[in-house]
């Protein structure tokens, strides 16, 4: 098994602060509506007036306290589920790789988050990894790609995004020139990883796209021996002094 490292998770940040803000949200509102009952016997008016105050108070403030909408909520715990279990599957490398998650890089004043990272004897491999359902459309010299996704009741419907295969060479580009001093031959490669419910309906000569882990996996491993020993060493300590 591959050693896995895992970054700072600002995904699980927010989604951790969500929750706690709409516990906290449910409780005051809770106590709020009790409050308002022990007046109502007293003031009935006052007490329907003053307990569907707080409750609105308390509701508005959650919300805003939250950081992110219920529908952001919920596109965010499926995208962090879906790295976590791609990256489960990525860790079934041989021990001689690591797999650093949620690396931050910067080159030219410019940042990116780096999903995953992996880290071997036959290369550097940027994993950004997209966990959909549906089939994508996309060839990596457009902007933007297409997720047609079919509804419950037979209804089709999709949406634009962009496209991974730029996203990730971007991610290439700051990456390779941040670890350059560390290796001659050094070769970072690409890789966009869906789900494999994911169809794929997709053309990158530069990129690999894949909906197969497996397939991921028994490619790096094919791959030439092109990093030395001592090379690995430096590149595994530049990230985990968290550098990058």
């Amino acid at each position: 098994m591959a050693n896995v490292h895992n970054g700072s998770q600002h995904l699980q940040e927010s989604i951790t602060t969500y929750r706690r803000e709409k516990r906290k949200g449910k409780m005051q509102i809770a106590v709020s509506i009790v409050f308002a009952l022990f007046l109502v016997l007293l003031q009935p008016l006052v007490g329907i007036i003053i307990g569907a105050g707080l409750v609105l108070f308390f509701s508005r403030r959650s919300s805003s306290r939250a950081g992110i909408s219920a529908e952001d909520y919920r596109i965010q715990l499926h995208g962090l589920n879906g790295e976590r279990r791609l990256t489960s599957q990525l860790a079934k490398l041989p021990e001689d790789y690591d797999i650093y998650t949620n690396v931050f890089v910067e080159w030219q004043g410019k940042k990116s988050e780096l999903d995953s990272v992996v880290v071997g004897p036959t290369g550097i491999y940027v994993v950004e990894m997209k966990s959909m359902r549906g089939r994508v459309y996309g060839d990596e010299a457009e902007k933007n790609w297409y997720l047609e996704k079919t509804g419950r009741q037979g209804g089709v419907y999709g949406k634009e995004f962009y496209n991974p295969t730029k996203q990730v060479g971007t991610h290439v580009y700051r990456l390779a020139n941040n670890l350059r001093p560390l290796s001659k031959n050094l070769w970072v490669q690409g890789v966009v990883l869906f789900d494999r419910e994911t169809s794929l309906d997709v053309t990158s000569q530069k990129s690999i796209v894949t909906n197969d882990v497996d397939q991921l996996r028994a490619y790096i491993e094919k791959q030439p021996l092109t990093v030395e020993a001592k090379d690995i060493a430096r590149i595994k300590s530049y990230f985990e002094r968290g550098v990058v």
